[in-house]
């Protein structure tokens, strides 16, 4: 399997992509015939073009280390996903300096759109139902002073597999497209979290107290209640923070739809490490 060329790598179903590591990209890379991978990015920030290289590069530099860790532990697939990574990067001092994640929203709704009219002309309709499912096209990423501030207090060390992050993270903002976001209220989300057994562990909302009683335990938080984050007060803001080192294993398991609500979390939290709210991670 190792000497495979991508394009003869089998189509697996999506019941067996799951059953792989690194399974849903390389379907999806496989079934549409688009031999790379990874989020679009969109520099929202200016006036620091030094920063902004090392951010740069150290984003590339976790994404390829956390790729690359998988494949000295012995993942095989892994090697297929390192080559495949497109850094596309959109910058536009004009138009995108301080943007809000919904201007980035649109931008990226424009670029995608237009990406998709090109493919349609030299891919098969059996390809196309593909490029619909990929996060490429469904999610974008967006660098704003937030993220580049994060570069600050990074730190990486070096072990028997490689390079990995040490200390607080490099964070990047993820944007859900409309196709990609369900809109799912605070409420339905919070019934999935205590279904799925997080309990307390859950970070959506107030965090529920195992020791309340089911009625206190199923209280609805008003969407309202929230912070405004860009003059929205809805818990799900569109858009989530994300740890760099995460972004291609974040690639991975949004494939498809139905992904979304799963992991989102509400600014100023960051995926995926506020995913489970230990006390250990609080200080984090």
């Amino acid at each position: 399997m190792d000497s495979t060329p991508l394009t003869l790598l089998p189509l697996w179903s999506r019941e067996e992509a799951h059953q792989q590591r690194w399974g849903p990209t390389i379907r999806g890379m496989v079934g549409s015939g688009l031999a790379c991978c990874g989020f679009v990015l969109f520099r929202c920030v200016y006036g620091d073009d030094d920063a902004w290289a090392r951010f740069l590069d150290t984003m590339k530099q976790c994404v390829r280390a956390h790729v690359q860790r998988d494949a000295v532990a012995g993942q095989a697939f892994a090697r297929y996903v390192e080559p495949a990574l497109a850094w596309t990067v959109i910058e536009d001092e004009t138009t995108l300096a301080n943007a809000t994640k919904e201007q980035v929203r649109e931008r990226f709704v424009a670029w995608r759109d237009e990406q998709l009219r090109d493919s349609a002309r030299h891919v098969s309709v059996a390809q196309a139902g593909f490029y619909n499912d990929l996060p490429r096209f469904n999610y974008c990423l967006c660098v704003d002073q937030a993220c580049l501030d994060s570069l600050g207090v990074y730190r990486a060390r070096e072990d028997q597999l490689g390079v990995y992050e040490a200390g607080p993270p490099v964070t990047v903002a993820l944007v859900a497209s409309p196709w990609a976001r369900p809109f799912a209220s605070l409420a339905d989300l919070q019934k999935q979290d205590k279904w799925l057994g997080w309990g307390a562990f859950s970070s959506r909302g107030q965090p529920s107290d195992d020791d309340e009683d089911d009625e206190n335990d199923e209280e609805e938080v008003a969407e309202d209640e929230f912070l405004p984050i860009e003059s929205s007060t809805s818990y799900d803001v569109g858009w989530m923070y994300i740890e760099v080192k995460s972004l291609v294993g974040t690639y991975d398991i949004l494939h498809g739809g139905d992904k979304w609500e799963h992991y989102y979390l509400r600014p100023p939290l960051v995926y995926p490490r506020h995913q489970f709210r230990r006390p250990a991670l609080d200080s984090l």
